[in-house]
């Protein structure tokens, strides 16, 4: 029995005594260069939300409609895209006409009509 643990103990002790020592870095904010923690209510990203393009219908082979400051965290600046939900905005040719954006972007609130897609219906 004795014969037995002797080489246990012995590996325990070497094992024990081969330990690196520990030096924990202090995190900060700036530690990091991507977000690695995924909210849970994070907005997908561009192409799991693009179900058509505006030249590419449902292949979505071109360019697409976005909101503004969505894209501005992939760099693509903030005023690119369309204005903001619900926001009312004056237009650019005539100053007596406003536009006002739909309330809710998450909602279907368009209608594609293409050669692939000929018919649909709209419902104000």
């Amino acid at each position: 029995m004795k014969s037995k643990l002797i080489p246990i103990l012995l590996g325990c002790a070497i094992a024990g005594m081969a330990r690196a020592d520990f030096n924990p870095v202090t995190l900060t904010a700036n530690s990091y260069t991507f977000d690695i923690v995924v909210e849970s209510n994070v907005v997908p990203a561009m192409p799991a939300l693009v179900t058509a393009t505006i030249g590419g219908g449902t292949g979505k082979g071109d360019y697409t409609f976005y909101e503004q400051n969505f894209w501005n965290r992939y760099g693509g600046g903030q005023y690119s895209g369309v204005p903001v939900h619900g926001v009312v905005f004056t237009s650019q040719s005539d100053a007596n006409t406003q536009y006002r954006m739909a309330s809710d972007y998450t909602i279907n609130n368009t209608l594609m009509i293409d050669s692939g897609l000929t018919a649909g219906t709209l419902t104000l």
